[in-house]
């Protein structure tokens, strides 16, 4: 069996199906070019936050470079700077006159550098007051050792760690480039770490630059960065100052304020975009296909109303000219007239189901019809509209009545019974039964066609159904589905069961109390 024709449920059509893939090929291409954005978006927001980072890295270590720039200069520039007129000219003190180094210990009495002056021409050490043996001996070897490893160019410094002391030191040249002297200061290492300390405390990114500080192979402050990749790095008289970032790559430890909407946000969006536009596209689908199942019930309905009409037109002709003789074939051509506009009113009222509020209304209210006159006016109307030439035996048990309406009955009794008579041979022999059974009548009627398979027994019901082996016979597929929906607004129930010879409908509908 199968649907009536354009009127049925069908997969989309190629070009439906093209639209559609489309659509879904432009939705992912959409979120791809998201997706690629916000990585692009990603890559650019890194970079641009690893340039800033630099760039207060390269802040962070200038800073401490200038502080200890300003403090040797100004603690040792005037006693190193310059060159004398020979190297017997006589040199100047250790001590600059105005000694208010930064350079101050970081203990209760906040002790000063000491000075010293090495004179390189006899070996001469001249110490600030206080000065005890043991620094004094250590700056000779520390000053010894590396004048003679790596001498010092003029206007450049050095730095020596021992312990907890630093010594600060450059040379004196006279002409010829002829060391004469080496001037330096010893304090203690943390009244060096002090003074980068406060040049880096003035920078506003120590939440993400990490300074070290390091003199040779010792280390002055230690960078408490996870990742030794070094940012910016200074050198000053051998201090090394280097940055280190104080978060992992891909910069997980920077927040960048973002304002507008999420990344998660806009995936969203996307993708309910593209979920909407395939539901666009599926809902146009359904219209496109509801509009073709209309125009197909319109030009069915006209088909089943072509013949009733012609008919009419027919007779009605024949009568207003006179063709007919005698008065019995006046009143068969008149009585023709009628059924076929009854059969015009039955197509209608299946259609457009003018008959539903009359059987919606409350049981309380629906009169009481005798099931057997309505079994012999439905076979009149079917007889009349049919030019089969098939029995039609009738089978009553009693006196059944039902509480329906007499003209819906009428309305389902024809319809089953003209199924009966449409899909069945000329010559079979229908039988309708009623009978009551419980608190039911059971109406039957039972044809000897083909028959409906057992899968398919529900599927009669539905609208436009039809069967694929008479699909040539007349019909809407909407006879059984008008059936269905009289008998369940009645309170009862349809069924299609296997007969002897074809196949059998039974209608179970609510008895009358008295029946």
């Amino acid at each position: 069996m199968r649907q009536l024709p354009l009127l049925t449920p069908r997969p989309p059509s190629s070009l439906s199906r093209i639209t559609i893939a489309l659509a879904l090929v432009l939705g992912a291409a959409l979120a791809w070019a998201v997706v690629v954005e916000l990585r692009y978006q990603q890559r650019t927001a890194e970079k641009v936050t690893e340039d800033y980072v630099a760039l207060l890295a390269r802040e962070r270590t200038g800073a401490a470079a200038s502080a200890l720039r300003t403090m040797i200069a100004s603690d040792l520039g005037a006693q190193v700077g310059g060159t004398m007129g020979s190297v017997y000219e006589e040199l100047p003190p250790p001590a600059p006159r105005d000694a208010s180094s930064e350079l101050r210990c970081p203990n209760s009495a906040g002790s000063p550098p000491s000075y010293f002056r090495l004179d390189l021409r006899n070996q001469a050490l001249l110490g600030s007051p206080g000065a005890d043996s043991s620094t004094v001996a250590w700056v000779r070897d520390v000053v010894a050792s590396e004048m003679r490893s790596a001498p010092l160019a003029a206007g450049t410094f050095a730095t020596a760690l021992s312990r907890d002391r630093a010594v600060i030191y450059g040379v004196k040249y006279a002409p010829y480039n002829a060391p004469v002297a080496v001037y330096g200061l010893v304090t203690c290492a943390p009244a060096l770490v002090a003074l980068v300390s406060r040049a880096r405390a003035r920078g506003a990114a120590d939440s993400v630059i990490s300074l070290g500080v390091m003199v040779g192979a010792d280390t002055l402050v230690a960078s408490a960065a996870p990742e030794r990749r070094v940012l910016a790095r200074e050198d000053v008289a051998g201090i090394q100052l280097t940055a280190y970032p104080l978060f992992a790559r891909p910069f997980s430890g920077v927040v960048i304020e973002r304002s507008g909407v999420p990344s998660f946000a806009l995936a969203l969006m996307f993708l309910g975009t593209i979920a909407l536009a395939a539901m666009a596209v599926l809902q146009l689908v359904r219209d496109r296909r509801a509009v073709r199942r209309q125009a197909e019930l319109v030009i069915t309905i006209s088909h089943e109303l072509r013949t009733p009409l012609a008919q009419i037109l027919l007779y009605s002709e024949t009568l207003a000219l006179d063709r007919v003789r005698g008065d019995d074939a006046k009143r068969a051509a008149a009585q023709r007239i009628v059924d076929e506009a009854h059969r015009l009113i039955e197509t209608v009222s299946n259609v457009v189901g003018l008959t539903r509020p009359e059987r919606a209304s409350p049981v309380a209210a629906t009169p009481i019809t005798p099931v057997a006159s309505v079994i012999e006016t439905a076979i009149t109307r079917v007889r009349a509209l049919s030019d089969a030439r098939a029995k039609i035996a009738v089978s009553v048990s009693g006196a059944p009545r039902v509480r329906v309406a007499e003209s819906v009955l009428l309305q389902a009794l024809t319809n089953v019974l003209d199924n009966a008579l449409k899909f069945g041979p000329p010559t079979q022999t229908v039988l309708v039964s009623a009978a009551r059974a419980g608190a039911l009548v059971r109406i039957a009627v039972e044809d000897e066609g083909p028959g409906i398979a057992p899968m398919l027994r529900e599927q009669v019901f539905d609208r436009y159904f039809r069967a694929s082996d008479v699909a040539d016979a007349e019909g809407a597929g909407i006879g059984l589905w008008v059936v269905r929906d009289i008998v369940v607004q009645a309170g009862g129930c349809v069924r299609a069961e296997a007969a002897s010879g074809g196949a059998r409908i039974v209608l179970d509908l609510p008895a009358a109390d008295d029946s």
